[in-house]
């Protein structure tokens, strides 16, 4: 029998009892594999594959893979068992952003109805191992780079959900994709990208957070960005000034404050930041 089950694929074999008609036993044939995260800790994954021969490619998108940033390759190994704790290692890298991505995948599925980032089951590939201190989406992909001084990837959840809210808002009418519009100054704009990264944070239970990220002074996007003292949230001007906005979740309970976006700060061909 096959189907979907909490909205996850699912293959079942069903053993029924002939004289009553009573569900007996079911074994279950989708199965995930295993990660071992810097951030996110020991993990399951919808990984694809059997055998001998497995996929850093999501079993229930797939179009959602996780991928060396070196040749653009799929993660792929000979058991479903990936990762290995290290910061450092790109595929224990994408042990954290996939798994955060399917858990954006989840809440998105069942919080907003929304399937996928693009409203119709379609993603972008991740990335690991742009040589940046930065992450971005541009329309094609999500690059994950690493921490300032450790080299640590930074695929944590709220860093992934950050760059895939920036492709939801590029694939929902209304947003960068829509009326020829390619600038984050819309507050409507900016609320549907924070309210998706508030969300993916508190779906998920407590786990071991990166600290702040503090981008490079000049990021090759076109924006400046240092720490809040206050918050220690990142906050973005551009050079050309910028406007101010305060937002709060009212289900997740949290607020963002002295996140800037300036008038000229333009995501549409690379969303990031």
């Amino acid at each position: 029998m096959t189907g979907r089950k909490h909205g996850d694929a699912s293959r079942l074999t069903v053993y029924v009892d002939a004289r009553t008609g009573r569900v007996l036993t079911t074994k279950e044939h989708v199965l995930e594999g295993t990660g071992t995260g810097n951030w996110e800790g020991s993990v399951s994954i919808p990984t694809t594959g059997s055998g001998t021969s497995f996929s850093m490619t999501n079993s229930n998108a797939s179009t959602l893979k996780c991928q060396n940033a070196s040749g653009n390759v799929t993660f792929t190994g000979t058991d479903d068992a990936w990762g290995n704790g290290s910061g450092t290692d790109r595929e224990t890298g994408c042990v954290d952003a996939f798994y955060s991505a399917e858990k954006m995948r989840q809440m998105m599925s069942s919080w907003l109805g929304r399937n996928g980032m693009n409203g119709s089951g379609g993603w972008v590939p991740i990335r690991v191992g742009l040589n940046d201190v930065n992450a971005y989406y541009d329309g094609t992909q999500v690059q994950i780079g690493h921490r300032q001084g450790t080299n640590e990837w930074i695929g944590s959840l709220d860093v992934v959900a950050h760059e895939f809210g920036h492709g939801v808002d590029d694939k929902t009418p209304g947003g960068i994709s829509g009326n020829g519009s390619s600038t984050m100054s819309s507050p409507s704009a900016l609320w549907r990208v924070t309210r998706l990264i508030l969300a993916s944070r508190a779906s998920v239970s407590a786990a071991p957070q990166p600290p702040r990220q503090r981008f490079p002074s000049t990021s090759p996007l076109g924006c400046h960005a240092t720490s809040s003292t206050s918050t220690g949230e990142p906050t973005r001007t551009s050079v050309s000034g910028s406007t101010h906005s305060s937002v709060t979740h009212p289900a997740a309970g949290a607020s963002i404050s002295s996140v800037t976006f300036s008038a000229s700060t333009t995501i549409g061909a690379a969303g990031g930041c």
